[in-house]
């Protein structure tokens, strides 16, 4: 159902492209403004061009950023129409911006060098496309984003940074008037007079572009000097600049911090909750291999015979009229996500994730608004359903925490920015980026384990039978089994689009984008589908458990552990801007997480295969491997 749904909904973004090898049969000249800010339009100025027509528009090249020692590559291809035989203009959008100056705390200004390509699609079939191509292309592009305090630390660092070198500017922007004696900047070979133009390959525009993060002994310089009309390039010593950590010492402080989280783990006292998972799992597979009394009347489901009895489709709990409902809940979600996988916004490229989820939140509420207020079958009290929708509404404070924590750490909402800003392999999702990342992920999904439209189960009763008479009316039941089944496709959607990579795959965008919206579309279907029936192999463990029954885990763990991790968030992300040791540690906190979490699931599971094969109920509480 979903492939085909990708199918249909692809489209709205492909084009064909041609081979490389066709000759250019227009000619690109510029490219500009050649600084770019938000809602300028790039213009693209040449001859040959077909006027009127739709147009590809490539960057392929190399991103340096202000603060960033890393080079990125980047190629991106954007949307544009011809104005007149010498001109194609087009504007870039905001998700497409962030993606060249990075976002929150990481956004600077960024230096694009490489180069542009412009194709037309060809009026014949079969032929390919018309195109022309520039080199060495340059062009600036400025955040918008960026806090005051973060402008002025920045500030702060480039005054440092010139005295580190020791040199001093005059009133013209960049214009060396001193030279310190004895300094950095006498042995690089910087003189009087001589007018800085960039720095690791960023072309120098404010003073807040002068620094570099200290993380590589040398850099490069460009400058200007006296009447000489190619620039010099110098190399500048800047070890000492800022304190880093020894490269050599990468992989020992890794496999330290690997082996100290895991013992941390080890010895947490949350991972009872993983231990208690772990034994409704092991239980409720060996109940359903034991043998059942004759007068036992409820019988006993597998986790597959109940996704389909109990959580997708129960006949039990809709009626004939609404029995299709569930198909058009799977088609409208998948839908939305599939139209943010191909690039098209339903609301605006930085409210679409934040609209779906206040949507299926007040479908949550409003259904247990309805079933809420019903004491018996034909009494309806609005006192019970205000406290029963207070209560589903209260439950999702932590899921709203999440969201708040990714902001944080992304600087947007934005599904195509979160996206750019993950990798298509686990360990570049970002979930795995810090602790609270994953704790967030963890709770956002989690909001989508407890229902309403249902009983809730203790752990003794597994597979009760439902007594519909006490659970209210058979049409508010069932409405609210349809919003809840919403929120947990919602979330798990969001889960997938914010922590887990959405439809990243890793391939190359340039040769085939057709075929690779199709692509990443797919991915992001099939993590979609893996997360909601893992979420509802969770439920199958916990015997559907109530939100009633979890109020008090909510009030006690959940909600301040997740106001904890959203404080802990700030913190870290103003740590990362104020201090450079911690920027460089980040992609070896990614791995440790990463490897972190790997290493439980295969030894949890690991545990309950074992666990099933011996017919062993009880499992031990002592987890330490070693022991």
């Amino acid at each position: 159902m979903w492939l085909l749904l990708t199918l249909v909904l692809a489209p709205w973004a492909l084009g064909c492209e041609g081979s490389r090898g066709d000759p250019e049969l227009v000619v690109v000249a510029d490219v500009g403004p050649p600084q770019l800010e938000l809602g300028d339009h790039l213009e693209i100025v040449g001859d040959g061009f077909p006027e009127g027509r739709a147009a590809t528009v490539e960057f392929d090249g190399e991103l340096y950023r202000v603060g960033d020692p890393d080079v990125r590559t980047y190629r991106h291809s954007f949307v544009a129409r011809s104005t007149g035989r010498s001109l194609v203009t087009f504007v870039p959008t905001e998700a497409e911006l962030l993606q060249l100056v990075g976002t929150g705390a990481a956004a600077a200004h960024t230096t694009f060098r490489g180069r542009v390509r412009v194709a037309f699609a060809s009026r014949q079939a079969k032929a390919g496309p018309v195109y022309g191509t520039l080199e060495n292309v340059v062009l600036d592009v400025f955040p918008w984003n960026v806090p005051e305090a973060e402008r002025q630390a920045r500030a702060a660092e480039a005054e440092r940074f010139a005295q580190f070198l020791g040199i001093t500017f005059g009133s013209r922007a960049f214009e060396v008037t001193l030279v310190k004696p004895g300094s950095v900047a006498e042995r690089a070979g910087i003189h009087g007079g001589d007018v800085l133009l960039g720095l690791d390959g960023i072309r120098l525009e404010a003073q807040s572009d002068f620094f570099v993060t200290g993380g590589q002994p040398h850099a490069s310089l460009d400058l200007q000097r006296g009447r000489l009309e190619a620039p010099l390039e110098l190399s500048l010593p800047v070890e000492g600049f800022r304190p880093v950590s020894p490269n050599r010492l990468a992989g020992a402080a890794l496999l330290i911090a690997f082996a100290a989280a895991l013992v941390l783990v080890f010895r947490a006292p949350s991972l009872s909750l993983l231990v208690w998972i772990e034994r409704r799992i092991i239980e409720r597979t060996l109940e359903r291999r034991a043998p059942r009394a004759p007068s036992t009347v409820a019988p006993r489901r597998s986790f597959r015979e109940s996704l389909l009895a109990r959580d997708l489709l129960p006949p039990n709990l809709v009626g004939g009229l609404l029995r299709p409902v569930p198909y058009f809940v799977f088609l409208g979600a998948s839908a939305v996500f599939t139209a943010l996988a191909v690039g098209q916004s339903l609301v605006a490229p930085g409210l679409d994730l934040v609209c779906f989820f206040l949507f299926s939140v007040a479908a949550n509420v409003v259904g247990s608004l309805l079933l809420g207020g019903w004491q018996a079958r034909d009494n309806w009290s609005l006192g019970r359903g205000i406290r029963a929708a207070g209560g589903a509404l209260l439950f999702q404070v932590p899921a709203v925490l999440a969201l708040a924590t990714a902001f944080v750490h992304g600087g947007t909402l934005d599904a195509a920015s979160l996206v750019s800003l993950q990798g298509a392999f686990p360990w570049h999702f970002l979930a795995f980026e810090s602790p609270m990342l994953l704790f967030a992920c963890v709770v956002l999904l989690g909001t989508g384990l407890p229902e309403s439209s249902r009983r809730g189960y203790g752990v003794t009763s597994l597979d009760a039978a439902e007594a519909s008479g006490l659970l209210g009316h058979r049409v508010s039941r069932s409405l609210c089994f349809f919003a809840e089944l919403l929120h947990l496709f919602v979330t798990s959607g969001l889960g997938v689009v914010i922590f887990m990579g959405g439809w990243a795959h890793g391939s190359e965008t340039g040769e085939a984008a057709s075929l690779a919206l199709l692509l990443g579309a797919g991915v992001l279907q099939l993590k979609i589908w893996a997360v909601v029936f893992a979420v509802l192999g969770v439920r199958w463990a916990m015997s559907h458990v109530a939100r009633s029954d979890l109020f008090g885990f909510w009030l006690r763990w959940l909600f301040p552990l997740s106001l904890g991790g959203f404080l802990l968030s700030l913190a870290y992300q103003r740590g990362i801007v104020r201090y450079a040791l911690l920027e460089q540690a980040q992609g070896g906190i990614s791995l440790v997480v990463f490897l972190l979490v790997a290493a439980l699931a295969l030894y949890f599971g690991a545990r309950i295969v074992r666990a099933i094969r011996s017919g062993t109920r009880a499992t031990a509480y002592s987890l330490n491997p070693w022991l």
